[in-house]
């Protein structure tokens, strides 16, 4: 047997497994906790006050008829600890996202080692 058609069938087989995937369009937050002031949590923006800390699952979405299962490692990571830091919640894919000082920077969304988006996340002046 030839390599060319073991070379073809390999470069085949990996285009059809990455065709059978989930395409990823963003994430969804599901609030586990209440904060005692207003915090916003959408799939583009995290808006919190400085001080306040709140627990959300988060789900990748796709936007095709394969969803992320447990294979898909979801790692959310600050741009900038110092402006909001995040940390792993208790549960697979629970993270708890907290205010530290005033400003804004991105959350990293990985999978599996791969980068998918930043999402911008707002710290406001602490609540009065």
């Amino acid at each position: 047997m030839s390599r060319l058609p073991l070379a073809a069938l390999a470069a085949v087989t990996a285009s059809l497994l990455t065709a059978c995937g989930p395409d990823y369009s963003g994430t969804q937050f599901n609030p586990r906790s209440t904060a005692p002031v207003p915090v916003s949590l959408e799939p583009n923006r995290i808006t919190l006050p400085v001080g306040i800390a709140v627990t959300a699952r988060v789900e990748p979405q796709s936007s095709n008829s394969h969803p992320y299962d447990e294979y898909y490692q979801l790692r959310l990571t600050s741009q900038d600890p110092n402006i909001a830091d995040v940390l792993r919640g208790p549960l697979e894919r629970e993270f708890v996202f907290i205010g530290v000082n005033e400003g804004s920077t991105c959350v990293d969304v990985v999978m599996n080692d791969e980068f998918y988006e930043c999402i911008e996340i707002i710290v406001e002046p602490p609540a009065s």
